[in-house]
């Protein structure tokens, strides 16, 4: 497929917005350098629909002219990549792109790292040329559109890649539990699921981060347990004189994966409907805005704003500016991720320790809590539309990200959790993880949780998608703030959809 040709197929194709790690940071280098690369393990190995591949330890030899993945170690080999520099930070490419310079001098990487990688992404297709196009980038909005186009490689073959440091032991093998399903997707050209975004950035989590020893300092609970024991927490906080409360109100995503999503979940779950549910959410049914969990999620988070519990000023306010009001004690907790410890690293202050929570909807200490997506949407995709030998160097990269010493270096830079399982039993790199990252795995460890990928198995086609999608989130604040009826917003971004649903 020509890149002229795709860029205006993809102006024609509805776009499902789906932003799941931090935002960018505040500075945006758009620095392009040249790093050469290398890596050990696999080319392309046939695909279908069931991850079931041939590695290609399995069908090739190593001889005097290739590397043990059967790729040369003459040819020589340039791949772009293009990295977003976000709250996480770029430590884990870093880590890779030194790993595999080392172990693959022919092959050359040169990386273009910019907190608003999507815009340069959107540029260099809208330009249409394959050549200058990322061979592997920062997967983004876009993917469905891209996905739909064919634009994108289907990578499902790596989970059946061994790890380099771990001879014998598959990356699907250690991957944490619901992982690897999470990564398929519908929506493309054959009618069969695919991986398009291999996660080997590791897996975080979404919730409400807040300062530990105010909340030890005041008595403040730390780990309410029902919606009843939250709305007393917040009152005891609002009685200290602190906002309880603050999310950024320029990102919505933000509020949807530390709160909206997982709860209405949450409360499908309790009232024993969430197999229903899932399946009205994963196909954009009849009822995906106006069902009864996601207007009591709502109703819940108005109460919230009628209760002077969120920060009246967090309309204005991006990521950063909302997490400020925590550090500086203003707000007692707020919606972020776990790399929030990385991002705010410059701004901490003395005495600052982090906490974490999910709050809890549920009205009985029986019901799982539910939190934010966790995994499978964040990480790296190939662009098909290049050369073979390019795309099998492109899952080489991939593979070499799983190993453990890169996945050290991600910690200890960025604050990553980990991709694979074994990295909680080295104990070195669970040292370096940030702190922000780790008490959220130690909440999760002790309590029931089940952490929620969100996953379609269709997307609507009609162009009213976006503007049910546009409606939704221009409704946030006043929503949140309880300035408008969550009812009415519901009820128009559903008639909005159904018009998506039958192609308009």
């Amino acid at each position: 497929m020509k890149m002229k040709k795709l860029a205006c197929m993809l102006l024609a194709l509805t776009m499902a917005v789906g932003l799941f790690t931090g935002c960018g940071s505040e500075k945006d280098s758009g620095d392009t350098g040249k790093q050469d690369s290398q890596n050990d393990s696999s080319q392309d190995a046939p695909k279908d629909n069931t991850g079931d591949t041939n590695t290609p330890e399995e069908s090739q030899n190593s001889g005097d002219d290739t590397y043990p993945n059967g790729l040369s170690k003459t040819e020589p080999v340039v791949l772009k990549l293009g990295i977003a520099d976000q709250g996480n930070g770029t430590a884990q490419f870093d880590a890779a792109l030194k790993l595999f310079q080392s172990m693959y001098p022919n092959v050359e990487i040169e990386t273009t790292i910019s907190a608003d990688i999507e815009t340069i992404v959107d540029t260099k297709i809208n330009a249409g040329d394959d050549d200058d196009m990322f061979d592997l980038f920062w997967s983004y909005s876009r993917n469905p559109e891209l996905i739909a186009a064919g634009a994108l490689e289907p990578c499902e073959d790596i989970w059946d890649y061994e790890f380099n440091d771990t001879p014998g032991t598959k990356i699907r093998d250690l991957a944490p539990a619901g992982l690897v399903d999470a990564t398929y997707y519908p929506g493309w050209p054959d009618g069969k699921e695919h991986v398009a975004i291999f996660p080997a950035m590791g897996t975080n989590y979404y919730g409400f981060f807040y300062n530990k020893a105010l909340f030890e300092e005041k008595g403040w609970n730390q780990d309410p347990q029902t919606w009843q024991e939250f709305l007393d927490l917040c009152a005891a906080i609002k009685k200290d004189d602190v906002v309880p409360l603050i999310s950024t109100g320029v990102y919505s995503y933000y509020l949807t994966y530390s709160l909206v999503l997982p709860k209405s979940f949450e409360l499908a779950h309790e009232a024993g409907d969430i197999d229903a549910f899932t399946e009205s959410f994963q196909n954009y049914g009849n009822d995906f805005y106006n069902n009864t969990y996601l207007t009591e999620t709502w109703n819940k988070i108005g109460e919230l704003g009628k209760l002077g519990y969120w920060h009246t000023g967090l309309a204005g306010m991006n990521h950063t500016q909302a997490q400020m009001q925590v550090l500086q004690g203003k707000a007692a907790m707020v919606a972020s991720g776990t790399w929030i410890g990385n991002e705010m690293a410059d701004s901490i202050p003395e005495g600052f320790e982090w906490g974490y929570m999910m709050i809890p909807f549920r009205e009985t200490k029986d019901t799982p809590i539910y939190i934010g997506p966790a995994f499978a949407n964040a990480g790296l995709v190939i662009w098909a539309n290049k050369p073979e030998t390019n795309k099998a160097w492109c899952k080489e990269f991939l593979r070499l990200m799983c190993d453990m010493s890169v996945q050290e270096g991600a910690a200890e830079g960025g604050g990553i959790p980990y991709i694979r399982t074994d990295f909680a039993d080295n104990a070195e790199g669970m040292g370096l993880l940030h702190e922000s990252a780790r008490v959220s795995l130690r909440y999760i460890a002790d309590h029931e949780c089940i952490s929620l990928a969100e996953k379609y198995k269709s997307i609507p086609s009609g162009a009213s998608l976006a503007q049910a999608q546009q409606n939704y989130s221009e409704n946030y604040v006043g929503m949140m703030m309880n300035e408008v009826n969550p009812e009415t917003v519901l009820t128009e971004c559903q008639a909005l959809l159904d018009k998506a649903r039958e192609g308009n």
